[in-house]
């Protein structure tokens, strides 16, 4: 269930994964069925980047795990992101800390906004990062009333997906923000109905989540 950090502080830590990593493993297929995405050919990806569609192309070059896809996603992402933000990524380990997208955060609109710093919480095997932000950043209501309401239909989760995604990231930079499937269980202490399983770029920690993740914060 994704309540339990919006309730219990006030303030948004917000957590995504990026992309840049290793293709998908033998086991591809169940692997991008878990994060709502899907396998192609090389000469899929291939024909997106033919015809000037570099968004689907990286989609594509991400899910395919041909040998020859790894040089053409590393060419294109260095294109678009810079070969230290590649490398970076590229070679990101647990507990790193990595600068991403931008969001206003000292209150001064005059100064612009702040790049957002992640915490790297998990390096996933097919290389996808599990970030979380490092500092709270906003204070955002779970929800705009209250009412029982799963995270699937509550305000917190449209507006992580939508107006914090197209805030804080260029949409370049979106393109390498999979989709990642998220388990909504039921309330662990109180049974409280965690409502349906869901598909995200962004969204917030479950308690299991918070637990594992931090079992020395306790």
């Amino acid at each position: 269930m994704k309540k339990f950090l919006i309730l219990a502080i006030s303030c948004l830590m917000a957590i995504l994964m990026i992309a840049c990593g290793n293709a998908p493993s033998e086991d591809n297929e169940k692997e991008l069925a878990s994060v709502g995405e899907k396998s192609y050919t090389y000469k899929e990806a291939t024909a997106f980047l033919d015809s000037g569609d570099k968004e689907n192309a990286i989609l594509a070059l991400r899910n395919c795990d041909d040998k020859e896809a790894a040089a053409k996603r590393k060419e294109l992402y260095i294109s678009l992101y810079g070969e230290e933000f590649y490398n970076k990524v590229h070679s990101a380990k647990k507990g790193d800390v990595i600068t991403f997208g931008s969001f206003e955060q000292d209150d001064n609109d005059g100064n612009g906004k702040e790049p957002i710093e992640w915490i790297v919480l998990d390096v996933e095997k097919d290389g996808r990062l599990v970030l979380l932000t490092k500092y709270c950043i906003e204070r955002v209501s779970y929800n705009k009333k209250a009412e029982d309401i799963t995270w699937e239909e509550c305000f917190i989760r449209s507006w992580l997906n939508k107006g914090f995604l197209d805030d804080s990231f260029t949409k370049e930079e979106q393109w390498i923000i999979p989709t990642s499937f998220v388990e909504n269980d039921d309330n662990p202490l109180y049974g409280t109905n965690g409502g349906n399983d869901t598909y995200d770029k962004a969204f917030l920690l479950s308690i299991k989540e918070a637990q594992d993740y931090f079992e020395n914060d306790r």
